[in-house]
């Protein structure tokens, strides 16, 4: 055996040793990291500082995802095999704890109307903490259920206590709710559950903008060990068991679902609009501006510098500077009895601005401190001009095609409906709205087939305002301006809602929106004459 040989041999067990020992670290980091969802790997990662807690979004920068209805969960998520079930859970989670980073397709976001089941606060055995949990059901669909989550400090808890009843509607709506699901589970009944979580962490309140408000914070010091889902199977089972509860849970959820009403004819009542719970942006927190009281009149008693003054004498035609009453309403001028009634006090107003004289007999106000200006008020002068009665211009009818093309009564609906459920949403400078896809008049052959698909949709164009509301307009394509068919202008209607404060553009007139102030397409529906109602909202300032 030659000198040596038993060292060499050592020196290759010793790296074949090394080499398996620095494979098995390779692959455990990747383990660890791609894998923070496991309890151990989530500890190391903390005290590594490789992992970062839960944050807060802007609406602008959150991940891109897809808005689902209730029927959509049912339907994608409701055929899944319970191995798919766990394989996509551990992705949701790891995804969240990621902050979306490293995230590969579109996060899943919920929308609908929801209904409180249940209420419960959120322990320290619990992966979130402080705050409430809350057991949802769908009104469109009763066989979802969501588990939402409402993380807050302890200065905000009772607020969110308060605001939390069983009973009381969640109207979840895009974009400005951005509820992300980050746990599915299977429940008896053919029943889906899911934990959601809002990733803006912002406002809620009441449509009404009562003082009824809570605001979220992002959690921190995950208990991970808690796990997901927050309500055991055996909580819900309790919950549907109690005898007082009538909750939707305990009937039966085969039953085939009642027929959607029709959005014309479905009245929102002001009890009803209190209950729902909405998202509020930061503008619309602060306070609304108070109306500013009448200042009244102060009479001063005279004193002696005064009483001087009015000892002294005033020579006759002599131009007096006159008093002016701060609360004084509007001086008319008298017309006579046998004068037609004036229909426009704009005719008035602008007449009386050049053609009334001095002498004209004015009504007596009963403001405070009149008595102090009774003294101004001119006589009757016997001579006095009359003024001839203003005449009324009749509105131009229009002639257009488009217009004409409105079936009677058609345009009433839909304002009374659009104004019937007022919502608020977020309003962004020109061109800093969230990245979605500006349509052509062309397209929407198609999106009236498919409908929006949960994606970002916006329309510009030049329009012509068919009719305005309170809040809301009906816009038609102007077809020379935009090169387009009459045909195709005349079944296209767009129903265009503006927030609180903006007044939208008069009947009759036109407007032109670029892609820097476009409308964003809320809904589509097709009526069946063919019609195509496109539902948007003004988001520029």
């Amino acid at each position: 055996m030659p000198h040596g040989f038993d060292s060499m041999f050592a020196w290759t067990i010793f790296i074949f040793l090394l080499t398996g020992f620095t494979f098995f670290c390779w692959m455990g980091s990747f383990y660890i990291f791609g894998h923070p969802e496991k309890v151990a790997n989530y500890h190391l990662l903390k005290k590594l500082h490789k992992l970062e807690d839960p944050q807060r979004f802007e609406i602008t920068a959150a991940p891109r995802g897809e808005f689902l209805k209730p029927s959509q969960l049912l339907e994608r998520y409701g055929i899944l095999t319970p191995l798919e079930i766990t394989r996509l859970n551990e992705t949701w989670i790891r995804n969240f704890l990621r902050n979306y980073h490293q995230m590969r397709g579109l996060v899943a976001y919920t929308t609908g109307t929801y209904k409180i089941l249940m209420v419960a606060p959120l322990t320290q055995k619990d992966i979130f903490y402080p705050g409430m949990v809350t057991l949802l059901q769908s009104l469109e669909e009763p066989r979802i259920l969501l588990e939402q989550v409402f993380t807050s400090n302890n200065a905000n808890l009772p607020a969110l206590e308060a605001s939390l009843v069983p009973g009381q509607e969640i109207k979840l709506e895009k974009p400005q709710d951005l509820s992300v699901i980050i746990f599915l589970e299977y429940l008896t009944h053919g029943r889906l559950k899911f934990t959601t979580m809002p990733l803006l962490y912002g406002t809620y309140g009441t449509q009404e903008m009562s003082q009824n408000t809570f605001s979220l914070e992002p959690p921190e010091n995950l208990n991970i060990e808690g796990g997901l889902p927050i309500l055991t199977k055996k909580q819900i089972e309790s919950f549907n068991q109690e005898p007082a509860t009538t909750s939707p849970l305990s009937m039966d959820l085969n039953a085939q679902k009642a027929p959607e009403e029709n959005p014309l004819d479905k009245q929102i009542s002001s009890q009803e609009i209190k209950r729902t719970l909405v998202r509020i942006n930061k503008e619309e927190t602060k306070p609304l501006p108070q109306k500013v009281p009448l200042v009244p009149q102060v009479v001063q008693e005279p004193t002696q510098s005064t009483a001087l003054k009015t000892t002294q004498k005033i020579a006759p035609g002599a131009n007096i500077p006159r008093a002016i009453p701060l609360n004084a309403p509007r001086i008319l001028p008298a017309i006579p009895i046998t004068s037609p009634p004036s229909t426009s006090q704009n005719s008035i107003d602008s007449t009386t601005k050049s053609n009334v004289p001095l002498s004209l007999a004015v009504e007596k106000t009963t403001s405070p401190g009149s008595e102090t200006n009774s003294s101004f008020i001119p006589s009757v002068a016997s001579n006095a001009t009359l003024l001839p009665s203003p005449q009324v211009v009749e509105p131009i009818q229009s002639s257009s095609p488009i217009e004409n093309a409105l079936p009677q009564g058609d345009v009433e609906n839909i304002l009374t409906t659009s104004n019937s459920s007022l919502s608020t949403w977020s309003l962004y400078e020109p061109g800093k709205m969230p990245r979605g896809r500006l349509l052509s008049p062309k397209e929407f052959e198609t999106l009236g087939n498919q409908g929006t698909l949960g994606k970002q949709l916006y329309i510009s164009g030049d329009f012509s305002v068919t009719a305005s509301g309170d809040h809301n307009a009906v816009l038609r394509y102007q077809a020379g301006a935009m090169n387009l068919p009459v045909s195709l202008c005349a079944s296209i209607r767009i129903i265009v809602e503006y927030p609180s404060g903006i007044l939208p553009p008069s009947t009759g007139t036109s407007l032109s929106q670029d892609r820097l102030h476009p409308f964003m397409i809320t809904d589509v529906k097709r009526e069946t004459n063919g019609t195509l109602n496109i539902y948007a909202r003004s988001i520029t300032r």
